[in-house]
């Protein structure tokens, strides 16, 4: 049950979605243009100019928590807590350069001693996780947030508060909200332990004018936890890959709209995002990227008459966080702007990186980042 962090898309969606239900598409020469290509979107997030005191402390904080995990070899957690470190102060060239020398020491690998009880620890790992995605899919918020760390940290800044809310929020909008783990592959090292796989979830929203909306995410994580003598705890995760989509009004054989984007892109730099919707449908589009920050904003952007493809510029944040890319297409068989029958949403994620450091979840990829049970 490694990829239970798509929450954040799923907030944005939702509140993008009850937005737009309510409101119709407005096709006039000012908003859509047919055969334009739309022009740049650029993340409208100013890198901060004033780091406020108690943000230098906490990051001063994570920073000595980055650095005494990667003294204990936990280069994946080491890096999460050096990543917050940045985002609540970049100017921190202690946590940068930490950062660095983490991710380079990850890389070359370390030599792991093998516990002769690895086979019973696998199996309490897989026990754990078990239980952690029954209690997802039961909906219990109590048993859920049992298997989480005090200080669990995300790659996107989000502390076990955030979690549970977010959480809570994301039931309530897909009261029928439903996750099957995939494939596991578990990694020991001592107390500490890794543990990757795809899931994929599904969820119905509330009735609207359009319909129910029907969720599908896909998802690739990597869940870090550590063994207490409360047994194994969930103190990290890392979205390695993710799509989302919501659609209302579709019929079951309905085409639906694809998504593309880079999976990592360096920070302050621009990207590209295509969507791609074979129909014969009169369709409004937008593609925006936002930040992936707590509480979420849903973004707002010019529709623009789409045929068949529509690629969209965009930079990513100058500070150190993650980007969400989101595609809103509106769709009408009649041609009749104010009466849309469709809509479709779409997310894809984008996880930053600065000079000389690659993202967490691109060095999640490299190589097991613990020592893997056979």
């Amino acid at each position: 049950m490694a990829g239970k962090l798509w929450l954040t898309a799923m907030v944005i969606l939702t509140a993008i979605c009850a937005a737009a239900i309510n409101q119709s598409v407005s096709a006039g020469s000012d908003k859509a243009v047919a055969g334009n290509t739309p022009e740049s979107a650029t993340i409208a997030e100013p890198v901060t100019a004033h780091t406020s005191p108690a943000d230098i402390q906490s990051s001063q904080n994570y920073f000595q928590n980055g650095q005494a995990l990667r003294r204990r070899n936990q280069y994946l957690l080491a890096m999460l807590h050096l990543d917050q470190a940045l985002r609540l102060n970049p100017g921190n060239r202690e946590a940068l350069t930490e950062r660095s020398l983490c991710a380079s020491e990850f890389k070359k690998g370390i030599p792991v001693t093998v516990e002769n009880d690895s086979a019973d620890l696998k199996e309490s790992i897989v026990e754990t996780l078990g239980k952690i995605q029954e209690a997802w899919n039961k909906h219990d918020i109590e048993a859920f947030l049992h298997f989480y760390e005090t200080d669990y940290l995300n790659e996107d800044g989000y502390n076990k508060a955030i979690l549970a809310k977010l959480t809570s929020d994301y039931w309530k909008t897909y009261p029928d909200a439903h996750s099957v783990q995939g494939k596991l592959q578990v990694y020991i090292c001592r107390d500490y332990a890794s543990v990757t796989s795809e899931d994929t979830a599904t969820g119905t929203a509330s009735p609207s004018k359009l319909g129910t909306g029907s969720l599908k995410v896909k998802s690739q994580a990597l869940m870090l936890l550590h063994r207490s003598s409360d047994g194994w705890k969930v103190v990290g995760d890392i979205i390695l890959k993710e799509n989302a989509v919501i659609g209302y009004g579709l019929s079951a054989d309905a085409a639906i709209p694809t998504l593309s984007a880079a999976n990592s892109v360096e920070k302050g730099k621009e990207s590209s995002a295509r969507l791609i919707y074979e129909t014969k449908s009169t369709v409004w589009a937008s593609i925006t990227a936002s930040p992936i920050k707590y509480p979420p904003k849903p973004p707002r952007d010019t529709f623009f008459v789409v045929h068949g493809t529509m690629d969209r510029i965009y930079r990513m944040p100058a500070l150190y966080q993650n980007a969400l890319i989101l595609a809103t297409v509106w769709a009408s068989e009649t041609n009749n702007t104010d009466a849309p029958s469709q809509l479709v949403i779409l997310s894809a994620r984008a996880n930053s990186f600065y000079p000389g450091a690659e993202s967490t979840a691109a060095i999640g990829m490299l190589k097991p980042p613990l020592f893997k049970i056979k």
